[in-house]
Parts: C-alpha cells; structure tokens; sequence
C-alpha cells in the first residue's frame, strides 16, 4: 500500500490517503475480511486507536482516509533513546493499555 498526505478542499483537515491496490487482496475471503476490519476500524473511536475516516473505492483501488499521525514508531523511538525512564515507559503502558482495553470492551481483539 501507498500512503499520502491529503488535505480536504472544504474543512482543510490534514489527513493520511491509504491506498491498497485492489488486485493485493486476491481473493473474496481477503476482500471480505478486509471490508470487515474497515468496517470495524470506522466504530471505534479513541484517542490512542487511529481513526479511520472515510473509506472509498473505484475499479483498480482501495482508498481510505485515516488520521495523520506524525510521531514516528515506538521502536524507533527506544532504539533511539537508547531507553525509556520509568515515567516514560508507565506512559506510554498507560496509552496501550487503555487502548487495547476500549477494544476488548468493543469485542475486537488486537492482532
């Protein structure tokens, strides 16, 4: 997949364009589980999940319309530091956690 920054003509929101070629996801049980975690991803709504915002599609493609996140990856973040205070790491536990909680209570589990 390709992802691109993108900004909306009428609010001016900053958002991040997803685009998955359809012809990735071969065959109708990918399609179908595919469609399914979009529609599920459109549900949940918290502030440590990644909000999707609008989903849409022509012949070749696959569009989806995600918040945009700038901070890099986590890893990257600890290979950098070297390490994490403990503040820092009872922080970032804290967002996970809570997270993976809002999505259990919402009968999705994190893969």
């Amino acid at each position: 997949a390709q992802v691109r920054k993108v900004t909306n003509r009428k609010s001016k929101a900053v958002r991040a364009m997803k685009v998955v070629e359809k012809k990735k996801i071969a065959s109708y049980e990918e399609q179908r589980k595919f469609i399914c975690e979009i529609q599920v991803l459109t549900e949940l709504d918290h502030p440590n999940i990644l909000k999707l915002y609008e989903f849409y599609q022509d012949q070749k493609n696959y569009y989806i319309i995600i918040e945009l996140c700038t901070g890099g990856e986590l890893f990257d973040k600890i290979i950098e530091q070297g390490s994490f205070s403990e503040r820092e790491a009872s922080y970032v536990m804290k967002q996970l956690l809570s997270a993976v909680l809002y999505a259990h209570n919402h009968n999705v589990a994190h893969r």
